[in-house]
């Protein structure tokens, strides 16, 4: 299968990931592997090893390379899906609505959530009358 690796800076938690050139090489896939987490294995060449991302045109996703072992003329890449580059388009075209959280947030309106009404604090000067104490006023309503 072909495979195109990329040295990249990329975050993990970034949806858009600049890859630059890929090197396209031919690989197996070792007996047992996942789609999530394939591993795979050509023939060993030390320029493999600064490798960190993968694209898998068969699978048609992005795997982060999570782990790079050596074993004889034989280098094996332990793969991780990366699911926001993967069904990017997917996220990008996706419409959503939060009605609800499981935890309470104040920027989704809930009406099954109590609210308060905000404060609102006011700073007043007053007439010269009040002197040498402080005073608090307290005014409710609208």
């Amino acid at each position: 299968m072909q495979i195109n690796f990329y040295n990249a800076k990329i975050k993990n938690n970034e949806l858009n990931k600049t890859l630059g050139n890929a090197i396209v090489k031919t690989c197996s896939l070792k007996n047992g592997s996942s789609v999530e987490d394939p591993v795979l294995y050509l023939e060993y060449e030390s320029s493999l090893l600064i490798y960190n991302y993968v694209y898998i045109p068969d699978f048609g996703r992005y795997y982060f390379v999570v782990d790079k072992e050596v074993v004889e003329h034989t280098v094996y890449f332990t793969l991780h899906v990366d699911v926001l580059m993967s069904f990017k388009n997917d996220i990008l075209s996706s419409i959503g609505t939060a009605t609800r959280s499981n935890f309470y947030n104040k920027n989704i309106p809930d009406k099954m959530v109590a609210s308060l009404p905000g404060e609102n604090i006011q700073y007043r000067t007053l007439s010269s009358a009040f002197t040498g104490e402080t005073y608090v006023l307290i005014v409710g309503g609208k």
